[in-house]
C-alpha cells in the first residue's frame, strides 16, 4: 500500500500510511500473539482440556467485541482531537495491569470453571486487549479523515497479516524459546512500544483540523458503492460471522477432543480462519463463488465421509483427518467472510460494519461454549 502525504500545520509534509500500517500490524500481532501465551499460561490450573482453550477463545471474542465498540463510540460521538486524547489517555492508564502474568486465583466462590477462566483472563489482559482490539477500526476510521479518497479495509487485511504471523510464530519461535514469565513480560514490553506507534498516528490528528468524525466519507477507490447499510445488511454480516465463528471453534474442538492439547492444534484452525480474512478483505477478485462454492460443497462430503469413519475398523491417519477438517473450515469461512466482504458499507460505515462482526464472532463463541454442550452430545453435532 503506497504512503499517502497531507499537508501539516508547519507547512510540511508527513507520511501517513507508515504508521497507520504500522500501528495495525503490531496491535494485531499483540492480540493474536497474547491468546497462545495466555492460554498456555493457564492451562495446567483447569486440567488442559480442549474446553479451556475454547473458554479462552469466547474471552477474546467478546473482548474484541468490546473494543470495536469502544471505537465506534468514539468515532461517532467525539471529534477526531478529542478520539486521539481519550484514546492515549486510556493506553497510558492501561500500563497498571503490566506485566499481563496472570494469577491463579484464591477460592472458585462457587463459579463453574468457564466463569473463573474469564475472570482470570480478565484481570490479567482484559482492559489491554480491548484497547488493542479497538485498533483496527479505530485506526481505519482515523485514516479514512486523514487521507479521504483511498480505501481504509485493506488494512483490515494487513491486521490479519499482523494477527497470522503471531498464531504461526507461537508454536515454532516464542514457545520453544521462551518461559511463560519470559513470554508474557515481553509481551508487555511490546505493548508499550505499540503505544508510542500509536502516538504517532495520533499527530496528524493533534496538529491539523480534519473533518468532523460524524461525516460521511467517501470513499473513491471503494468499488461497491451502497446506500447506508440497512438492517437486512447489518443482520447478514453478523450471521456469517457467526457462522465463521461456530465453524472455527467447532472444529477445532472436534480435531483436539481424542488428540494431546497442544497450541499446534489450536493455531492451525484459527491460522486458516484469518487467511480467510486476508484473502476476502485483500482484493474483491480473490473471492469467486464459482471456485469456492464447489470447494465447499467438496470439503463437506469429505468432512461427512470422515465422521462416517468414526467407528470403522480401520480409521483414516491423522494427518488425513487434520485435512479435512481443515479444508472444510477452510471452504465454510471463505464462503462466510466473502460474501460478507461483498455486502461491506462505504468507509463511512466502517466502524457499524466491524461492530456487526464482532458481535456475530462472539455469538458463535457463546453458542459453541455455553449452549451447544447443553443441547448437543457431540462436535460433530
Amino acid at each position: 500500500m503506497s504512503t499517502a502525504e497531507i499537508e501539516t500545520g508547519n507547512g510540511g509534509k508527513m507520511a501517513v500510511g507508515l504508521p497507520f500500517a504500522v500501528a495495525i500490524f503490531t496491535s494485531a500481532f499483540l492480540v493474536f500473539q497474547v491468546q497462545p501465551v495466555i492460554a498456555r499460561f493457564i492451562l495446567p490450573w483447569y486440567g488442559g482440556t480442549p474446553g479451556v482453550w475454547t473458554t479462552c477463545l469466547l474471552f477474546f471474542q467478546l473482548g474484541l467485541l468490546a473494543g470495536y465498540l469502544y471505537a465506534h463510540a468514539l468515532a461517532k460521538r467525539l471529534q477526531l482531537r478529542h478520539q486521539a486524547i481519550v484514546h492515549g489517555s486510556l493506553l497510558v492508564l492501561s500500563l497498571l495491569m503490566l506485566p499481563i502474568t496472570p494469577e491463579l486465583p484464591n477460592s472458585t466462590q462457587g463459579l463453574s470453571q468457564t466463569f473463573e477462566i474469564l475472570g482470570v483472563l480478565a484481570l490479567s489482559v482484559g482492559f489491554p486487549f480491548i484497547l488493542l482490539s479497538a485498533s483496527a477500526p479505530l485506526f481505519q476510521h482515523w485514516f479514512s479523515h486523514v487521507h479521504p479518497g483511498r480505501s481504509p479495509f485493506r488494512l483490515y487485511a494487513l491486521s490479519n497479516v499482523g494477527s497470522l504471523l503471531a498464531l504461526l510464530g507461537y508454536p515454532f519461535l516464542v514457545e520453544p524459546s521462551l518461559r511463560l514469565s519470559t513470554q508474557t513480560m515481553t509481551w508487555s514490553l511490546l505493548y508499550v512500544a505499540f503505544m508510542g506507534v500509536t502516538f504517532w498516528c495520533a499527530l496528524p490528528l493533534l496538529k491539523k483540523k480534519l473533518s468532523q468524525s460524524t461525516q460521511t466519507i467517501q470513499d473513491s477507490t471503494y468499488t461497491h458503492p451502497a446506500p447506508k447499510p440497512s438492517w437486512f445488511d447489518r443482520v447478514s454480516w453478523m450471521v456469517l460471522a457467526a457462522c465463521g465463528s461456530v465453524v472455527l471453534l467447532a472444529v477445532t474442538n472436534q480435531m483436539t477432543q481424542n488428540v494431546a492439547v497442544v497450541p499446534f492444534l489450536w493455531v492451525v484452525p484459527l491460522s486458516l480462519y484469518l487467511i480467510t480474512f486476508i484473502i476476502c478483505f485483500e482484493r474483491d477478485a480473490w473471492y469467486k463463488r464459482e471456485i469456492w462454492v464447489p470447494f465447499l460443497v467438496l470439503s463437506i462430503g469429505s468432512l461427512v465421509y470422515l465422521m462416517g469413519r468414526d467407528f470403522a475398523d480401520v480409521e483414516l491417519s491423522l494427518g488425513y483427518q487434520i485435512v479435512i477438517y481443515c479444508g472444510a473450515l477452510f471452504g465454510c469461512c471463505m464462503i462466510c467472510h466473502g460474501e460478507m466482504v461483498r455486502r461491506r458499507p462505504t468507509a463511512g460505515d466502517l466502524t457499524t460494519f466491524y461492530v456487526y462482526i464482532a458481535l456475530g464472532g462472539a455469538m458463535g463463541g457463546i453458542f459453541v461454549s455455553l449452549i451447544a454442550p447443553v443441547l448437543f452430545n457431540g462436535y460433530w453435532e
